[in-house]
């Protein structure tokens, strides 16, 4: 397990223990395909696949329909063996943790953050955000809308964001709200360095997620 992961289990066990109006629980998935949208399933992509091995620290807010948002923090470490999140409140409270290794979802938190973030979602609009363009376009060509009648996932070439439509319906997009006239050439990752910020947005679903990138870092691959 990576540094990140074992440290916060321990920990997160004694607040949910310690917390009693609250559950703590504990979950390992196997189900890699993920339902971004009716009828569309998106196979997580192996660790490997995003290409370096890298940290980030992220101030995240969800809004849902119906509701006025909640902020927290991501801590999200990439390398080739496995992607680790971590979510915690702004004071640092430790919420959850999830560990994706190509194969299985190991998550660890409270109950009721599990049941609302669901893992395996979280994993894919990290993975549709930052993942290298041509990984994604292909995996997208080739897994998700070969069967799909009338299935699109494009990137815009100058702004770089990412959209999938089916039927001509708007499923699902990733804005980059960088200031740039290359944005065409530039990388999720590089976007980020740039703008600092990332706007994920669910028709279906009916939530928006707003990130704001904190601090990003390098990090040894245990291969290495």
């Amino acid at each position: 397990m990576s540094k990140l992961f074992t440290y916060f289990i321990p920990r997160m066990t004694l607040i949910c223990c310690s917390l009693l109006f609250l559950s703590c629980a504990s979950q390992l998935s196997t189900q890699r395909r993920v339902e971004i949208a009716k009828g569309i399933n998106f196979p997580l992509l192996a660790p490997h696949s995003f290409g370096d091995s890298v940290a980030l620290t992220q101030l995240a807010k969800v809004n849902y329909e119906k509701d006025s948002g909640e902020q927290l923090l991501f801590r999200i470490e990439i390398s080739p063996e496995k992607m680790t999140v971590a979510g915690l409140t702004l004071s640092g409270t430790r919420l959850f943790a999830i560990e994706y290794d190509g194969s299985k979802i190991i998550s660890e938190g409270l109950a009721a953050i599990l049941d609302k973030i669901k893992p395996q979602y979280l994993l894919a609009d990290i993975q549709i955000s930052l993942w290298p363009s041509k990984v994604l376009l292909k995996h997208f060509d080739e897994q998700i809308c070969v069967s799909k009648e009338n299935c699109l996932f494009s990137v815009d070439s100058k702004s770089g964001a990412r959209e999938l439509y089916q039927n001509n319906k708007h499923l699902f997009t990733v804005n980059y709200l960088a200031d740039t006239r290359d944005a065409q050439k530039i990388e999720p990752m590089e976007k980020m360095e740039v703008s600092k910020k990332l706007e994920v947005i669910h028709y279906q679903r009916k939530y928006r997620l707003m990130i704001k990138n904190l601090e990003k870092e390098s990090i040894e691959s245990s291969n290495e």
